[in-house]
């Protein structure tokens, strides 16, 4: 990520028409995993090939309700940048997973995980 997206403030948070009621925290990961091949003549990082790829996020907010599990949408988180423009990260066919909810003190905070469902062939993730 550019430095110019280093300090953020989320702004708002939606899985397709779901929104999120105060949202607090948002991270994704996309994740490739490589093993060696067993190519004659391949040795060390040019043996490497992709085996896996994996796109996982967390959205974390203070009101409302949890998306329904199994629901599957877009992702869509805007942050404010710290100067002053705003961008949105659209994480594409993310499956709704588990949820919890942290009552040790208020504010109490939802926390919700989601996966991407579909094909990993174009990048799932798109900052406008």
């Amino acid at each position: 990520m550019a430095l110019e997206n280093a300090e953020l403030t989320i702004v708002a948070a939606q899985h397709g028409a779901a929104a999120f009621g105060t949202p607090v925290g948002f991270a994704f990961e996309h994740r490739v995993e490589h093993a060696e091949l067993s190519e004659p003549g391949a040795e060390g990082p040019e043996a490497l090939g992709p085996t896996s790829r994996r796109l996982v996020a967390e959205v974390e907010w203070l009101d409302g309700a949890p998306v329904p599990p199994g629901t599957v949408a877009d992702l869509a988180v805007t942050v404010r940048r710290k100067d002053g423009a705003h961008a949105t990260f659209t994480l594409a066919t993310m499956k709704a997973g588990t949820y919890a909810k942290r009552t040790g003190s208020a504010p109490f905070r939802w926390r919700q995980r989601f996966e991407h469902r579909g094909a990993m062939a174009a990048d799932p993730v798109t900052i406008s």
